[in-house]
This record gives structure tokens, sequence and C-alpha cells, in this order.
């Protein structure tokens, strides 16, 4: 994101903007009235579906989950757009500098792998020890009705 002054994250990646110190410029309402970037989208707009609200706030660049190609040419009419894709990478980490390097901001990035990698080996050998030989454990999330079970390299649901 060098020499940008404004991002415009449409869908989930309003998060990694957060997480990276990027003030967005503006988002959809049902993200910013998420529990887990409470007080960081203060003065963020709300633009909800209107066109006509992106286009007002002139941004350097719109990132986006929609990754339908209607979508796509749409918002590149108002800025540069860059069309998360969604759910296709390998790992968190991989996940995590794909973002680093679209906000320049790599160091903050591996730094915050570093950290993730740490506390995951940590909890790691928590769970180790009160493990009987031959048992495993099942990461489920619920979301929207539905649940997600993780498994190595992947999420199914």
């Amino acid at each position: 994101m060098k020499n940008r002054d404004s991002t415009l994250p449409i869908g989930g990646s309003v998060f990694y903007c957060c997480g990276y110190d990027v003030q967005p410029v503006a988002s959809v309402s049902f993200l910013m009235d998420s529990p887990y970037i409470e007080g960081m989208l203060d003065g963020v707009t709300d633009v909800g579906d209107s066109l006509e609200a992106l286009v007002q706030l002139k941004p350097d660049l719109i990132i986006t989950q929609l990754n339908q190609e209607e979508a796509v040419e749409k918002y590149s009419l108002i800025a540069p757009t860059v069309a998360m894709p969604y759910n296709s990478f390998e790992t968190i980490q991989e996940e995590i500098r794909y973002f680093g390097d679209l906000l320049d901001k790599k160091d903050v990035a591996e730094k915050w792998i570093i950290n993730f990698e740490s506390h995951t080996n940590k909890l790691r050998e928590e769970v180790q020890h009160v493990l009987n030989e031959g048992e495993t454990v099942s990461v489920m999330q619920e979301y929207d009705g539905k649940v997600f079970f993780a498994v190595e390299g992947q999420i199914d649901n």
C-alpha cells in the first residue's frame, strides 16, 4: 500500500487493516459492529452497499472479498481494487504475509507470525500433557449455523 492515504476494505479484510494499524476510510456496518474491533473504527464511514458513497470517499485502494468479476470491475472504476483470495491460503502464516505485502507492513506480519508460532507451540505442549497415548484433538468453530472443522492444512465444513 505504498504511498496510499486511504484504504477501503469491503468484507473481512477490515480486520487485517485494524491488525496492521491501517485506518480504513470506510467499511460495511455488519463488520463495523464486530466486538473484536470495537473502538478501532471510530470515524470510519459505513458505506453499506452504496457505490455512490464509495465514489465520494475517493479511496486509493479497495480490498474486497467479492471475487465476482462484475463486482471487481465496478470497484475498479472507483480505485485500484484487490479481490482478496478468500479461503485460498494454505496456512495462516501465508495469509498474514499476503496482507503484510499488500498493506506494506511486512515487518508487522513477521512479528505477528513469530508471536503466533510461539503461542501455538506453548499451547501444543500444554495439550500434549493432558492427552493419553493415541488420543487426538479436534478444533471446531460454529459460525452462521455451520460447523467448521480444522484439519491439518485446511478447514472443512
